[in-house]
């Protein structure tokens, strides 16, 4: 049987696979020639129930004031009226939860992206707008957490800070999860960077 040589894969192949940390196409054409992936930082899934609660509340509404509605004013209305009524609080219900899905996958797709020599920020304001802030791992000058309230700290969730250099504006990132195994990653991709480059 003839044996053919392995050709080893490419460093991009490699590059998104370190860690077993995933990247999207989108993520991995963010990362600059040379860049190797340190982490990825997603939100908390705390905020997720937040979302969902509301959604839950407001169709909780809906369906009391359409109940109210039917039972009250409507009591002696025709079945083709009620089951109008009906149709209507099912497309209203359709609504909302179509609203909270895209707000839950805003809120999803916020994220951080760590290399080892900067950090990407990505904030999904609304379903057609995004903000992509690139920060060079030479200007992060410290990187803070808060934690405030019982859920915070029961839950190991918290804001992320990362302090910059010089008028850039510092990095803000709540609903962090681990926010201190996060920040001193950052911390020790700041170390490396600073080592490989000789900076101060």
């Amino acid at each position: 049987m003839e044996e053919r040589p392995v050709t080893p894969k490419s460093n991009k192949q490699t590059l998104f696979k370190m860690g077993g940390i995933a990247l999207s196409a989108s993520d991995q054409k963010i990362l600059e020639p040379g860049e190797r992936l340190v982490t990825t930082v997603r939100r908390h899934p705390i905020g997720l129930f937040a979302i969902y609660g509301e959604m839950g509340i407001s169709i909780i509404a809906v369906g009391a004031i359409v109940a109210l509605a039917i039972f009250s004013f409507f009591q002696h209305s025709s079945t083709s009226t009620k089951g109008a009524i009906g149709a209507g609080f099912i497309l209203m219900v359709g609504f909302l939860v179509f609203l909270f899905l895209i707000w839950a996958y805003i809120y999803r797709t916020c994220r951080l992206i760590v290399t080892d020599k900067s950090v990407v920020q990505i904030l999904q304001r609304s379903l057609f707008s995004k903000k992509v802030s690139r920060l060079s791992m030479s200007n992060v000058e410290d990187v803070n957490l808060e934690q405030n309230g019982i859920l915070p700290t029961m839950l190991n969730y918290g804001t992320l800070i990362i302090q910059t250099a010089g008028e850039v504006d510092n990095f803000v990132f709540p609903f962090c999860p681990k926010p201190d195994e996060y920040a001193n990653r950052i911390l020790e991709a700041r170390q490396q960077y600073v080592k490989a480059n000789g900076e101060n």
